[in-house]
């Protein structure tokens, strides 16, 4: 008797977390984690995985400014 499998689609956004799912309504937050997820035939958004690693690192930054005015006017 066949078997059908269908593969996961896994997401990952800046607003995301590392104890969700992966779906599209509840994303991972890193890429670690939902290459950690993955199986054989599942796949992923290279590009938009890229893209929401960018903008982490974009708010990682501003907050750093952010933190150092607050600083230097205390």
């Amino acid at each position: 008797m066949p078997c059908i499998v269908y593969a996961a689609d896994f997401h990952v956004a800046v607003d995301g977390s590392d104890s969700n799912s992966g779906a599209i309504d509840a994303p991972f937050l890193t890429i670690a984690k939902a290459s950690s997820a993955m199986q054989a035939g599942d796949r992923w958004d290279r590009e938009r995985i890229e893209q929401a690693e960018r903008l982490k690192e974009s708010e990682r930054k501003r907050l750093e400014r952010q933190r150092a005015r607050e600083n230097a006017e205390e």
